[in-house]
């Protein structure tokens, strides 16, 4: 059987063959679908950590390091809004732990944006790339040996519910000054470092974490999308691509988030973010 090739198909085998991105063909798009249904998914069960896995996944496509940021802010945001209604109604959600750190955190996306703008984008990419290994290497170890401190739904008795450790508002305003430059700087990847914060700093219950960090990375994503959409730096096109399957999927798993081992979750997504964060820097150095 003779087999022939159109010319879009060409075009993706030299693509794969120079190693260069196949961007606006049916597989580059097919991709960023896939991607969109693994990041909600993850959005959905852990929160703000599964942005890790989209800002690495969209590198890894090939798109332009300015472009996956303002994508990820777009993502977040309409992630954010699907998944919160879950936590919001089982009342897993630190409304004033959020708000304290999301307001100054909306004040400092643009300091974030405009450094992030000095920087060249290789040098950018360079940095990204070592925080999710960070992101990664933190994942595993903290779930490595550790049976369920961040695994069910806290139980219902009260001598079994962790306490949460009430902070202080004037240390709330600067770690929120320093969340919302991280986002300028990374986009929805600098989200991934709320949940871990909320359980290390506040000793907030696994699952109030996660819907706190939703509720902030969504607020803290809209200066950085409008920022993005008036330097042109947002494509509506990849970003409708995976928005199709991220929604839906995130308002899903947000309904089964209290059913699965978040432990386990983080765990294969810090081996993930190990062996991944090495392959595009080695690519980047190459």
């Amino acid at each position: 059987m003779l087999v022939t090739f159109g010319e879009s198909d060409l075009r993706e085998i030299r693509s794969i063959v120079d190693n260069t991105p196949m961007l606006d063909t049916p597989t580059f798009y097919i991709l960023l679908v896939l991607i969109g249904a693994v990041t909600g998914a993850l959005t959905g069960l852990t929160g703000a950590s599964g942005m890790s896995v989209l800002i690495s996944a969209l590198l890894l496509v090939g798109l332009n390091i300015r472009d996956v940021i303002g994508l990820t802010f777009a993502v977040t945001l309409a992630n954010a809004a699907t998944s919160l209604p879950a936590y919001w109604r089982k009342g897993n959600i630190n409304l004033r732990v959020a708000l304290w750190l999301s307001i100054p955190a909306m004040a400092a996306v643009p300091l974030g944006h405009a450094f992030g703008g000095r920087v060249e984008s290789n040098g950018l990419t360079a940095v990204i790339v070592v925080c999710l290994f960070a992101i990664g290497l933190k994942f595993v170890i903290s779930t490595t040996g550790s049976k369920a401190a961040t695994d069910v739904q806290p139980a219902t008795a009260t001598d079994d519910k962790p306490k949460t450790h009430r902070t202080p508002t004037y240390a709330l305003v600067p770690l929120g000054i320093l969340l919302g430059t991280m986002m300028g700087v990374m986009g929805g990847g600098g989200a991934v470092f709320i949940g871990a914060g909320l359980i290390l700093l506040f000793r907030m219950p696994a699952r109030m974490a996660i819907g706190t960090s939703v509720f902030i990375m969504g607020l803290v994503a809209i200066p950085g999308v409008f920022l993005h959409l008036h330097g042109g730096t947002l494509e509506w096109a990849p970003a409708a691509a995976v928005l199709a399957s991220s929604i839906p999927v995130a308002a899903l798993t947000s309904n089964l988030a209290h059913r699965i081992s978040e432990v386990l979750i983080k765990r294969l997504l810090g081996i993930y973010l190990l062996f991944i964060s090495l392959f595009l820097l080695s690519k980047l150095l190459s």
